[in-house]
């Protein structure tokens, strides 16, 4: 669902630097507070004082770890070459997968944060933050580069995020659906592993689901595809597969749900691509048959 961002107000933003003027030891790395409010300040970088407060899903640090932590969807809206509206999923660079959530927000923020890496020309919003573009050293010597906002006049982080998508999974290109978390269940006396994956559109809506049927070493998989409701509509069946016995086992194995939620689906993320689009190609003739014809 597409919704209106929620950013820090005029009064918030002083709610939360007074804040930080209060507890400056939090510029101590080994020191991280701990807040349910918003407003509440997590920690400061260590050399500038840069402040992290808690925020939402559109700001500070639930912002950064929902968006560039841990993936989560964030769509836009688009218009193909007939100005046809339609929404798609954002390129958003994720961090390192050894990256640890505050720590190394702090770190990167205080090399970010410079006059020399002002930003002003990719600033689409210099009426509200001010933006900084550097490169970060990490502890392995790798160096990567970022983009810091900072809230205007303020030392309050927007947002801190990778330039590179290198750490991003890889994507079928046009696959506007974002893959939801694998559930399973077991049948004990045929013993047959049913794991299912959902993928959700824009109004996170089940629109179509992996149904990867297990029994013994063979694995069948199934493609249910919904209606824009999110009730079933119908069943595509893609094959059989063997199973490399080195990987999953005979009966139910917790970890071959992990491996088909985290792994790569692109094959039949791409057949999903096609059942789609002759969806979209059937819809359009419906409705062009079901509308009302113009009196002569």
């Amino acid at each position: 669902m597409i919704e209106e961002e929620i950013l820090f107000s005029y009064e918030e933003l002083n709610l939360i630097q007074e804040s930080a003027l209060k507890n400056s030891y939090l510029r101590d790395p080994m020191f991280v507070a701990i807040s349910k409010q918003p407003t509440g300040v997590l920690t400061l970088s260590p050399i500038h004082g840069l402040i992290f407060a808690k925020g939402n899903e559109y700001t500070g640090f639930e912002h950064i770890v929902q968006r560039h932590q841990q993936s989560r969807p964030h769509w836009i809206k688009s218009s193909d070459e007939n100005d046809n509206h339609y929404f798609r999923l954002q390129d958003q660079g994720l961090f390192r997968p050894d990256s640890v959530p505050i720590y190394d927000y702090c770190m990167i923020a205080d090399s970010l944060y410079k006059n020399e890496n002002l930003n002003v020309e990719k600033n689409k919003r210099p009426d509200l933050f001010e933006m900084y573009t550097g490169e970060h050293t990490h502890q392995d010597l790798e160096t990567s580069k970022y983009n810091l906002l900072i809230y205007r006049g303020t030392k309050v982080v927007h947002t801190i995020y990778p330039q590179s998508n290198k750490n991003n999974p890889k994507r079928v290109k046009g696959f506007n659906y974002s893959r939801g978390a694998a559930s399973s269940r077991w049948d004990f006396k045929n013993s047959i592993t049913m794991i299912e994956i959902p993928y959700f559109d824009h109004n996170n809506i089940v629109r179509y689901l992996l149904i990867f049927r297990k029994v013994s070493d063979k694995l069948t998989v199934i493609i249910q595809i919904n209606d824009i409701l999110g009730n079933p509509w119908k069943s595509v069946f893609v094959g059989r597969l063997k199973i490399d016995f080195n990987k999953f086992r005979d009966d139910f194995d917790p970890f071959d749900v992990i491996r088909l939620e985290c792994g790569d689906l692109r094959v039949l993320e791409r057949k999903i691509l096609e059942l789609d689009k002759c969806f979209i190609k059937m819809t359009n003739q419906e409705n062009q048959e079901n509308k009302p014809k113009k009196r002569e």
